[in-house]
């Protein structure tokens, strides 16, 4: 098929308002913007065609990819990185990838760009009497969530994996996770749901709890609601109940069982986060979670400010200069991290 436009045809491609097109796409593009897209779009028969072929492109990766809901902001600040357009290669070609790389940044990715990922592949085990797809969704940047064909949630954090079968809940609902990743089931007593991690299998009988387990450390299963039994090697069934952190040692096969602090177990899986009246030293906590930094804090200032805060979009950097301006304090980066002194 021919080219909307050819590879030599370099300045027309330069001239293409690609940022305005992927805010039409999203549904954010005002009233100024459309006026200017609108005005592109007649400038030239040609400018319609391509856009015509971009919403055929965008509405087949939205139906490919109802099922995801991926951590939009942080997505496209990876994308928007990425939107340099180059001289070589035919402009149909590149405009397929600019699509798709915009709707990995709404949906889920079909490539890394946004930040995660969906493919579909056979179980190797497979005979072809009976077979067996499976489905997987990785994260490589951000948050994201999945929905479950029988309605469960899980919210998969940064470099994070899930993957289940596709007769998931004809028998039983079994799904395997690697990374960390926090569940909301939708409750079925006819049909058991099963957590694999590695070596350790969370059996639930609750709705809401965290995983986290990426596979060069102990696992550790915290329980907010309802309850989950644990199965793990030279280990009888664990009992969980909510309020409580199981860790297991891949390495000693050992399930050890402590309060837990439910405020940050599933922090991260939330869309906002609001710190009600918490010294200096409890935020710095919940801030390395939310934001996936670390902070190093002088012991001394640990209990000098009390803080309010509500946090949606707003970057690192934007809350600690917030902070700053209220608290006695002054902050660096160094290295992998922020110093607080």
């Amino acid at each position: 098929m021919k080219c909307l436009y050819s590879m030599s045809d370099t300045k027309r491609h330069q001239e293409i308002p690609w940022m305005l097109i992927i805010d039409r796409l999203q549904g954010c593009c005002g009233e100024e913007k459309t006026g200017t897209l609108d005005a592109w779009l007649h400038a030239d028969h040609r400018h319609q065609a391509l856009w015509e072929e971009i919403q055929r492109a965008w509405a087949e990766i939205m139906r490919e990819n109802s099922a995801f809901e991926p951590d939009r902001e942080k997505a496209w600040r990876m994308v928007e990185g990425r939107l340099a357009i180059g001289s070589a290669g035919g402009m149909k070609r590149k405009t397929l990838w600019y699509v798709r790389v915009a709707a990995a940044a709404v949906l889920p990715a079909v490539g890394i760009f946004a930040g995660m990922y969906l493919k579909s592949s056979p179980d190797p085990m497979d005979t072809p009497a009976a077979k067996v797809t499976y489905t997987d969704y990785q994260t490589q940047s951000g948050k994201s969530l999945v929905s479950l064909p029988d309605g469960s949630r899980v919210w998969l954090n940064a470099h994070s994996a899930l993957r289940f079968p596709s007769n998931f809940g004809s028998a039983e609902r079994q799904v395997t996770v690697s990374g960390e990743a926090f569940f909301d089931v939708a409750h079925d007593p006819d049909l058991s749901f099963t957590v694999q991690l590695n070596d350790l299998n969370v059996k639930v009988h609750g709705t809401r709890f965290n995983v986290r387990e990426y596979g060069n450390g102990d696992a550790e299963v915290t329980l907010l609601n309802g309850s989950v039994s644990l199965f793990a090697v030279r280990q009888s069934e664990i009992l969980l109940e909510p309020g409580y952190t199981a860790t297991y040692s891949h390495e000693r096969h050992t399930v050890n069982v402590a309060p837990a602090d439910t405020l940050t177990a599933a922090l991260w899986a939330g869309n906002k986060l609001v710190i009600e009246d918490q010294p200096l030293e409890k935020v710095v906590q919940i801030l390395q979670i939310w934001f996936g930094k670390k902070i190093e804090i002088d012991p001394k200032l640990r209990t000098t400010s009390f803080y309010r805060l509500t946090v949606r979009d707003e970057s690192f950097e934007e809350i600690l200069q917030l902070m700053q301006k209220t608290g006695n304090f002054k902050y660096k980066p160094e290295r992998n991290k922020v110093i607080i002194y």
